[in-house]
């Protein structure tokens, strides 16, 4: 696909890695956030981003996208690279952990690993009518599980499990960057990435189960 300039201000996002990445609600559609690289096809700084891009396949367009905070909160996600993603049956688009800041910390600190998750759905326009207008996408983030703590600046939280193949409410995989996912009819796993299994951080060889609410609506 070739990278034009979008039809807004901000132009197309620069070279970067790690971004979360999901297909929008048609196969013609793609969403991307975050990632460490350059924030525009025109900078010329490597920092770790925060916008949300839409790409539109068949006309290789990209869009920056109109993004609500979270409505119970006010909250979004702070900027991230190599976060875990996947999309539930009915297309919702989940986002957990990676390396960065987290929605209260301290942009100009260096952040840690972390551990929060957060959905990304298509939401009406504000103004009404469609969610998508060929210029803007309204898309809401929802914070689902903070990191661990019930604070908002909690990095490189460590795994919490009550033994395997155990479910429990306090359950929960530790921070960690990097980690794949894979879906399996209602269960979501959620192996290995560079993080926190124990209190020490290494390379992590934990495979987690994920709850049924996280696939099934």
């Amino acid at each position: 696909v070739r990278q034009e300039e979008s039809s807004s201000a901000s132009g197309s996002p620069g070279a970067r890695a790690g971004s979360a990445v999901w297909f929008g609600e048609s196969d013609n559609d793609v969403i991307a956030y975050g990632g460490v690289g350059l924030a525009t096809n025109t900078s010329t700084n490597v920092s770790i981003g925060e916008t949300v891009w839409r790409l539109e396949i068949d006309s290789a367009t990209w869009r920056n996208a109109h993004v609500l905070p979270d409505e119970h909160t006010g909250r979004t996600p702070g900027m991230r690279f190599g976060a875990a993603t996947w999309v539930t049956r009915s297309g919702l688009r989940f986002m957990f952990g990676g390396s960065g800041t987290d929605s209260g910390g301290d942009p100009t600190t260096s952040g840690g690993l972390l551990s929060d998750t957060w959905v990304l759905e298509e939401v009406a326009s504000p103004g009404g009518g469609n969610a998508s207008d060929g210029n803007t996408s309204t898309l809401r983030w929802t914070l689902v599980s903070d990191d661990h703590d019930g604070g908002a600046s909690k990095y490189d939280a460590w795994s919490v499990h009550s033994g395997l193949g155990q479910l429990a409410s306090a359950n929960h995989p530790g921070a960690r960057v990097g980690a794949v996912t894979w879906t399996v009819r209602d269960k979501l796993f959620l192996f290995g990435g560079f993080g926190y299994g124990a209190p020490v951080p290494g390379r992590n060889g934990e495979l987690v189960s994920g709850a049924r609410g996280y696939l099934a609506d």
